[in-house]
C-alpha cells in the first residue's frame, strides 16, 4: 500500500497533536511532518511534497490562504482549512479545498474531511495515469499537471497554445489570449479569435505563463495587458473591466497578489 503523505500546520500545539493523534488512527495516510508557521510549511512542501495539507487559516504572520498562493511550482496537495471560525468557509471554496474543519474539530467531521482529501488524491492520480497511458500509446507529449510530485525543471514558458479547431490544430498566441477559466478536466481559452477548449489544468498554465496572467478567482486568470480598470465594490471585492468590455469578479483571496502583478508585469507584445 502507497500511503497518502500528510503536512499538519498550525500554530497551536494542541491543535497539531489532535489533528496527528487522529490521523495515526488510519493505515493508508503518514504524517510527514508538523509545521507552526507557512513559512516553515512552505519549505517542508517543497522538499516532502506531501499529498495532503491540513492548513490553519489564521497564523501569526503569512496566514494558510496566503501560503497556498506561495506553493512551489507543481505541488497542488488536497488542502483541508482547518479554522475557528465559520466565516471561512467562503475562503475554503476560493483556494479549492477539499473541506474545511471547524475548532474544536468532531470526529465524525474529520472522518468526512480525510475521505475528500482521498478521493481528490485518487482521481489526480488516476488523471495521471490516464495521460500517460494516452502519451504512450499515441507518442503524444500531453501537457498535464504532475500534481503529487514536483517538477525536477521548471518547463518552458508558453508562448502560444495549440488547440483542435475542426480537425485542425491552430496555434492561438498568447498575446491573443484575454482570459483562462477553468472547465472541468479542461480550461478555456477565452481569446480575441473566440474561445478554445484545451485538455490542461488552470495551476500548470500559470505556472508555464510565467507572470503574464494573474489569477482573479480559484477558476480564473486574466493577462495582465488585457486589463482596463480595477473597479472596487463592496465587501472587498474588485470588478476587472476589461479591455474587451468585459467585467469578472475578483475575489478578496487573489486581490493583493493581482494588483502587484498587474503594477510589474512585462508585456509580451
Amino acid at each position: 500500500m502507497i500511503k497518502l503523505k500528510v503536512l499538519v500546520v498550525d500554530d497551536e500545539p494542541a491543535a497539531q497533536e489532535g489533528i496527528r493523534l487522529r490521523l495515526e488512527q488510519y493505515d493508508d495516510v503518514e504524517v510527514v511532518g508538523v509545521c507552526r508557521s507557512a513559512g516553515d510549511a512552505l519549505e517542508r512542501v517543497h522538499t516532502l511534497a506531501p499529498d495532503i495539507l491540513f492548513l490553519d487559516v489564521e497564523m501569526p504572520g503569512t496566514s494558510g490562504i496566503e501560503m497556498l498562493q506561495r506553493l512551489p511550482p507543481g505541488l497542488d496537495p488536497a488542502v483541508v482549512l482547518v479554522t475557528a471560525y465559520s466565516e471561512f468557509a467562503l475562503a475554503a471554496f476560493e483556494v479549492d479545498a477539499v473541506d474545511y474543519l471547524l475548532k474544536p474539530i468532531d470526529d465524525d467531521r474529520f472522518e468526512v474531511a480525510l475521505d475528500r482529501a482521498r478521493r481528490r488524491c485518487q482521481r489526480v492520480r488516476n488523471e495521471q495515469l490516464a495521460l500517460k497511458m494516452r502519451s504512450l500509446l499515441t507518442g503524444d507529449d500531453v501537457g498535464a499537471a504532475d500534481h503529487m510530485t514536483p517538477l525536477a525543471e521548471p518547463e518552458a514558458a508558453i508562448r502560444r497554445f495549440l488547440v483542435r479547431h475542426e480537425a485542425r490544430e491552430l496555434a492561438i498566441d498568447i498575446t491573443r489570449i484575454v482570459w483562462i477559466e477553468a472547465a472541468g478536466d479542461y480550461i478555456r481559452l477565452h481569446s480575441l479569435d473566440g474561445d478554445f477548449l484545451l485538455r490542461d489544468s488552470l495551476r500548470h498554465v500559470e505556472q508555464r505563463l510565467r507572470g503574464s496572467f494573474g489569477r482573479v478567482h480559484r477558476s480564473a486568470l486574466v493577462c495582465f495587458d488585457q486589463v482596463h480598470e480595477l473597479r472596487p465594490t463592496a465587501h472587498g471585492d474588485f470588478d476587472v473591466l476589461l479591455h474587451n468590455g468585459q467585467t469578472l469578479r475578483m475575489s478578496r483571496t487573489y486581490r493583493d497578489s493581482f494588483r502587484r502583478g498587474l503594477e510589474t508585469a512585462t508585456s509580451e507584445a
